[in-house]
């Protein structure tokens, strides 16, 4: 155990693959401002390697020597705000682990794996690398083929992950959209981790779009697991829903928050969150959704503050508007919501010209209207 207060055991603990292959500690790295972190890659180094890499031996120092790495930032900012990040999240929830943890130690409690892009949606903030429904609209647009990674069809790779989950404490599957694949390799880890010994230690997260319900075999597999977090990524309610996640429809999505909110009330080892990314289209509307949640006997939404794409940052508003959106804030019921205020703080309004490119661009391509569904921020932004 460290006594800075700004250390995080995530180099030693965790490992975070995305769909591209990328290999970072955690979801929050920024992999393009580390130091000496280049091509870290699943596709071409082992998990052996990347743990013995000049990269993440800085990084480790870095927290060592009691300094706040900069590709860390995006907790640096949310602890600014007095909002959970996820280094103290994970402090709290895994302090005995952590406090036992030997530095010295290789082995992966904290594991975050995409199951593929595979995914029914094109969310406004999402890209052909996450869901494999935007490959089309984004060759239409920008005449780019995209190339989608298929490392997690490499058995040999997939086989070596499998062998981390003996040790995991904390296991992360997203997609796409996870429960789209029904299929053998999901299957495969879910049934490894559920009849292991260590099952009723391992915490398993699912991040979902909301719009699938899973079949009973993973229920079944739910029930021997120590604790399974269901998190469905909501970022509005209604025709602002459907605007940011597109090819969703609001009326079946709440629906399926319903059931998993029943489902998940009689199971003592599960829980539903909700994760709600605060950016450009959101952070206005906050204060609706979250009574909306409340008044449904729904969650609390855990709030994630947008870095990419960058043009759809909520900082981009001019600097009056961001005032008024502040003072809404502030005057919330719910406090979180004017915890987040200072994320208003940055100044992003550089960026606006860009935000009304891409806006135009696929509100054409998809015959939507940003006017229409967003009419009290339309003229603050255009």
């Amino acid at each position: 155990m460290t006594s800075s207060s700004s250390f995080c055991y995530q180099p030693w603990t965790g490992i975070d693959i995305d769909n591209s292959g990328s290999i970072r500690p955690c979801c929050k790295f920024n992999t393009k401002i580390a130091e000496d972190w280049e091509g870290y890659n699943i596709n071409n180094m082992s998990i052996d390697d990347y743990k013995k890499s000049n990269g993440l031996a800085k990084l480790k120092e870095s927290f060592v020597s009691g300094q706040k790495p900069a590709a860390c930032e995006r907790c640096w900012k949310d602890e600014a705000a007095n909002y959970p990040s996820k280094r103290t999240m994970d402090g709290e929830r895994w302090k005995k682990e952590f406090n036992d943890f030997n530095l010295t130690a290789s082995n992966t409690l904290l594991l975050t794996l995409p199951l593929g892009n595979i995914c029914n949606l094109k969310c406004r903030i999402c890209s052909p690398n996450s869901s494999s429904s935007w490959k089309k609209e984004f060759q239409d647009i920008y005449n780019i083929k995209y190339k989608v990674a298929d490392w997690a069809n490499n058995d040999f790779v997939w086989q070596s992950l499998l062998e981390m989950t003996d040790d995991i404490l904390e296991l992360h599957l997203h997609g796409g959209e996870p429960f789209l694949y029904d299929n053998e390799k999901h299957l495969e880890i879910l049934n490894k981790i559920s009849n292991s010994p260590n099952a009723s230690k391992i915490r398993l997260h699912y991040n979902t779009n909301g719009t699938v319900f899973p079949d009973q075999k993973y229920w079944d597999a739910f029930d021997k697991i120590g604790w399974v977090d269901i998190q469905p990524s909501i970022d509005d309610i209604g025709a602002r829903f459907e605007y940011n996640r597109k090819n969703a429809k609001w009326d079946e999505v709440k629906e399926n928050l319903i059931k998993y909110r029943d489902y998940i009330n009689i199971r003592p080892n599960m829980q539903l969150s909700i994760s709600t990314t605060v950016s450009v289209f959101t952070i206005y509307y906050l204060d609706e959704m979250f009574t909306y949640f409340m008044d449904n006997k729904l969650p609390k939404p855990w709030l994630g503050k947008l870095s990419k794409p960058e043009y759809y940052r909520c900082s981009i508003f001019p600097s009056e508007h961001k005032e008024i959106i502040k003072n809404k804030l502030l005057s919330s019921s719910h406090e979180d919501l004017q915890n987040i205020s200072q994320w208003l703080n940055d100044d992003d309004s550089v960026l606006l010209d860009k935000f009304r490119e891409n806006i135009k661009l696929h509100d054409a391509y998809r015959k939507e209207s940003f006017k229409q569904v967003f009419p009290e921020i339309y003229s603050w932004l255009f």
